[in-house]
């Protein structure tokens, strides 16, 4: 009796905001009323005995609570609009694009693609740099989630300041681990390459750049001075 009186209080004062909508009745008011409350009191009663409410009604699913496939592509297994969409992205933000091998600075696609396939060859030493493939990290629904620049070897540079490994991430999806995520998947394709480490670095002030690294067991050899910054050098073992 002490629930029927519970139920019909709250209808009413349920009644006085949504008499105008066409839609409820009172019928309907009262059997929604009656669901919600059966629903909070098998909620209550889970979370009082310990045993798990998932798919309670107090429990609410959000896009972040999905499981998201994620997947390292090679640069020309995008197209230009998963493209464009992407580095838009990081222009509107002002910030320096990372890696630098993903900026177009005023490129068509077409052209990027060609100058991702030239990164790739022994051209680069001409203009005294390293070989290198670009790859991105794409969900389910093709949408670029972050970029990762692999070079192929080291020279004084890169062994001093940008290591094998330059990666980055879109802003509106930091601090989700992608990063890690992103790095992890790269260690294991490269786990039968014939190759036994590789090198990473980062400046000091970089504190998510130091997680990401130290998450995926790289193993810092020393601090120096580069540039006027401070740039920690990590190795990981592959």
């Amino acid at each position: 009796m002490h629930r029927l009186r519970r139920t019909f209080v709250i209808c009413c004062s349920k009644w006085e905001v949504l008499k105008s909508n066409k839609r409820f009745n009172l019928i309907t008011l009262f059997v929604m009323v009656c669901a919600e409350q059966q629903c909070t009191n098998h909620a209550n009663t889970s979370l009082r005995s310990g045993t798990s409410v998932k798919g309670q009604a107090n429990v609410r699913f959000t896009p972040s609570t999905r499981r998201i496939k994620l997947k390292l592509v090679r640069f020309d297994e995008i197209n230009e609009n998963e493209y464009l969409e992407y580095i838009l992205e990081w222009e509107n933000a002002n910030e320096t694009i990372i890696p630098g091998a993903s900026d177009r600075k005023g490129r068509s696609f077409s052209e990027m693609i060609e100058k991702w396939k030239s990164n790739e060859s022994r051209r680069m030493y001409l203009e005294g740099k390293v070989p290198s493939t670009l790859y991105y990290l794409t969900d389910e629904d093709r949408i670029i989630i972050g970029a990762l620049d692999f070079r192929y070897e080291l020279n004084e540079q890169l062994l001093v300041h940008g290591g094998h490994i330059g990666y980055g991430v879109r802003p509106s999806k930091r601090r989700e681990g992608n990063c890690t995520l992103m790095l992890k998947t790269f260690i294991k394709m490269i786990n039968d390459k014939n190759i036994e480490r590789v090198l990473l670095t980062c400046d000091e002030s970089n504190i998510g750049s130091i997680k990401t690294i130290e998450k995926c067991k790289g193993k810092l050899e020393n601090t120096i001075e580069d540039k006027e910054k401070r740039v920690r050098r990590y190795w990981i073992e592959i």
